[in-house]
């Protein structure tokens, strides 16, 4: 006997409604009691109807920082050791690159080359004793040769660029003059000031790639890793032990 497939009450065959709950049976058998399967006709696929392949999961791939800061690791090769007890000396080259770079940016690039020179006294006499620390050495000095590099391209342009927009001294002079009798040119004070912006702006662009790749340097070293520094980690200079 079939069974409403909607509250399971038999029926005779050929019924097209249930006598209990009114459902429209259409005079099909269900021969299994609701509750114990699923519905058949709701579940399965009509015969004929072409199979449809799952749509692709698309697999997003690293983006443009992530393969930025994926070099090559040569911590295993160095070893856990040599980089905790040689980490100090690890980092002194490349915070006196950084303060090269902020005392260039305040036009004090002669202290700025004394302050480094004076951190990199320490590793360069303790370089043969650690691995380490002769992959550090390895790395900053062609960072600060790109350093050295951008400032040389980024004085004359940033100079360039801030003559062109700010007004000359002699404009100044008289500006400041005609201030004091009230008929100073506003325009005059505007172009100073974007002068100014544009050359900082300029050397934060020339600059920028130095010390992002330094910085990142920096963070490898706190995290005890001998990672190859963005940019120049393929560059090999090679120290004698």
């Amino acid at each position: 006997m079939p069974f409403c497939p909607k509250c399971g009450t038999e029926y005779q065959e050929g019924t097209k409604f249930c006598g209990k709950c009114g459902e429209n049976v259409n005079g099909e058998a269900v021969t299994t009691i609701p509750g114990t399967t699923t519905d058949a006709s709701a579940t399965s696929i009509p015969a004929g109807t072409p199979a449809v392949a799952p749509a692709p999961v698309k697999k997003e791939g690293p983006n443009f920082f992530q393969k930025l800061l994926d070099t090559k690791d040569y911590t295993d090769e160095i070893g856990a050791e040599d980089i905790k007890q040689n980490k100090v000396m690890a980092l002194l080259p490349i915070c006196g690159a950084l303060a090269y770079i902020l005392f260039h940016l305040i036009d004090l690039g002669l202290l700025g080359f004394v302050v480094f020179a004076g951190l990199m006294v320490a590793p360069c006499l303790t370089y043969k004793k650690s691995a380490f620390v002769r992959f550090q050495l390895s790395q900053i000095y062609v960072a600060f040769f790109g350093v050295l590099l951008f400032g040389i391209i980024d004085g004359p342009v940033s100079n360039f660029f801030y003559h062109l927009i700010a007004p000359t001294s002699y404009e100044i002079y008289l500006n400041n003059a005609a201030l004091q009798i009230g008929v100073g040119d506003v325009f005059i004070v505007i172009r100073a000031i974007l002068g100014f912006m544009v050359e900082g702006l300029l050397h934060i662009i020339f600059l920028g790639l130095p010390v992002f790749t330094l910085v990142v340097g920096l963070i490898n070293v706190i995290k005890n890793k001998a990672k190859a520094m963005p940019f120049i980690g393929k560059i090999k200079v090679t120290f004698e032990k």
